[in-house]
C-alpha cells in the first residue's frame, strides 16, 4: 500500500475512534500499534480540518501529565433528516458528531400527497434556518412505503393517496435548488430506522439484528456483521404480507385483506377495534395518539382491547426469530410506546414458538430512539461516506 493509502487509513482509523469515544492520542497510539509521532501528525490534519476538537483535560490515573481529550467538531458540518408517514412528517437537523441541534414533527391534517410534500418542505425550511447554510452536507429522506433507494422513488404504497411512482429525491432537489446542489438521498423507512439504532441506539454493540417496525404495515430489517441487508427486490422486508391464514384466501386475490398478517396486526385495526370497544361517535373516532394516552393513563377497556393483538405480534417476532436467528430483534413503531401493557405477555408466547428458544429473556428489545429514528436514520448515508474506512491491502495487515 502506497504511503498516502496508509496514510487515509490511518487517518480514517482515528477518526472512527475519536467519534466511538471520549479518547486521547496516547490511546489510540497503544490500541492499534501506530507510532505517537504519526498518530499527533494526523490528528493535527484532522484539527486544521476542523473535523475534530481537543475539549480539555482527561484524568490520568498513573505518573504524568492529563491527556488531551479529542471529540469530534459539533459544528463541522451538518445533515437534515426526515422521516415521512401517513400520520406524521419528523425532522431533525444533526452534526457529524451525533449532536441534535433541533427536532421538529408536523401532523398530516389527511394522509394526502400535497399534505405531506407542504409539511416536507416545511420542516426542511426549519431546519435550514438553524445552521449556516454552508455547513449542511446533505438532506436524507425516509418514508413508508416499497422504495426504490437507488432513482428515490416511492414505487408503491398504500398509506398515502397519490404518493406512489412519485421521485422523492427529485421533489426535494427541485424545491431546494442551491449553488452547493445539496446530495439528496432516500431510504425505506424501516432500514433507516434500523441504522439509527446500529449508531446512535441499542444496536451499537451488536453485529446480528432485526428491526421489527408494527405501524400501519409490518416491516423487517436486517444488519448482518455490521451491515445492513440490501435486496435488488424493493419490496424486501415486508413481513406484514406473510401468509398465516390462507383458508381466508379467496381465488386471485392476493392482498393483505385476506390472510396475510398485515390483516391482523396494523395501527388501523388497533384504531378501530379501540374505537369500537369504546363506543366512539363514529363522527368523532379517537386518533391513534389519543387511543395511546388512554392506554398509557390505564383505561381499562383499552387495555384489554390492544391485549387481543399480542398474539400477532407474538407470530411476527417468532416468524422473524425462527428465519433469522438473531441476536436481538428490535420492536419499533408507535405501539412500543405501550410495551409495558404487551412485551411480557408477547415474550411467553413467542418462546413457545420458537423451535430453540433463546435463553435470555432480553432478547426483544424496544427501539430506544423514539419517533424520530426514522429521521435520524435517514441521515446515516452521509454519515457512512464521512467515517468510511478504506478497505487496506494483503501487505498492509501483514506488515
Amino acid at each position: 500500500m502506497k504511503r498516502k493509502n496508509i496514510r487515509k487509513y490511518y487517518k480514517q482509523l482515528i477518526l472512527n475512534e475519536v467519534f466511538s469515544q471520549k479518547t486521547s492520542r496516547v490511546e489510540i497510539a497503544r490500541k492499534y500499534s501506530i507510532r505517537p509521532a504519526t498518530v499527533t501528525e494526523i490528528i493535527q490534519e484532522l484539527i486544521t480540518e476542523n473535523k475534530i476538537v481537543q475539549t480539555g483535560k482527561m484524568n490520568n490515573k498513573k505518573i504524568g501529565r492529563n491527556r488531551i481529550a479529542l471529540s469530534v467538531n459539533p459544528d463541522y458540518r451538518y445533515i437534515i433528516g426526515v422521516y415521512i408517514n401517513e400520520y406524521y412528517v419528523y425532522g431533525v437537523i444533526i452534526s457529524f458528531a451525533g449532536n441534535i441541534v433541533k427536532s421538529i414533527k408536523i401532523k398530516n391534517a389527511q394522509p394526502f400527497y400535497n399534505i405531506i410534500i407542504d409539511n416536507l418542505n416545511n420542516i426542511i425550511e426549519m431546519l435550514m434556518k438553524e445552521v449556516p447554510y454552508a455547513k449542511i452536507q446533505g438532506i436524507g429522506i425516509a418514508s413508508v412505503g416499497v422504495i426504490d433507494e437507488n432513482s428515490g422513488v416511492c414505487v408503491k404504497t398504500s398509506r398515502i393517496k397519490g404518493f406512489n411512482n412519485i421521485n422523492l429525491k427529485k421533489v426535494v432537489k427541485s424545491n431546494f435548488r442551491s449553488e452547493n446542489n445539496l446530495e439528496v438521498t432516500v431510504r425505506m423507512a424501516v432500514k433507516a430506522q434500523l441504522l439509527a439504532e446500529k449508531w446512535f441506539g441499542i444496536a451499537v454493540n451488536n453485529d446480528f439484528v432485526v428491526y421489527l417496525q408494527i405501524e400501519a404495515g409490518i416491516a423487517i430489517s436486517v444488519i448482518n456483521k455490521g451491515k445492513i441487508y440490501m435486496s435488488s427486490n424493493p419490496s424486501a422486508g415486508l413481513l406484514g404480507h406473510t401468509i398465516i391464514d390462507q383458508n381466508i384466501i379467496r381465488g386471485n386475490n392476493f392482498n393483505s385483506r385476506d390472510g396475510h398478517l398485515e390483516a391482523f396486526l396494523n395501527d388501523k385495526r388497533i384504531i378501530e377495534e379501540c374505537n369500537k370497544a369504546l363506543k366512539s361517535d363514529p363522527a368523532h373516532h379517537l386518533t391513534l395518539d389519543e387511543i395511546l394516552f388512554k392506554a398509557k393513563n390505564g383505561d381499562s377497556t383499552v387495555i384489554n382491547t390492544i391485549r387481543k393483538f399480542i398474539k400477532y405480534i407474538a407470530i411476527a417476532v417468532a416468524n422473524t426469530y425462527n428465519i433469522y436467528g438473531p441476536d436481538n430483534i428490535i420492536l419499533g413503531g408507535r405501539i412500543s410506546e405501550i410495551s409495558n401493557i404487551f412485551l411480557p405477555e408477547t415474550i411467553r408466547m413467542v418462546k413457545k414458538m420458537l423451535i430453540f428458544p433463546p435463553e435470555k429473556e432480553d432478547f426483544i428489545k424496544i427501539s430506544k430512539i423514539g419517533v424520530f429514528a426514522g429521521s435520524i436514520g435517514a441521515t446515516i448515508p452521509f454519515f457512512e461516506i464521512f467515517y468510511a474506512i478504506p478497505e487496506p491491502t494483503r501487505n498492509f495487515n501483514n506488515n
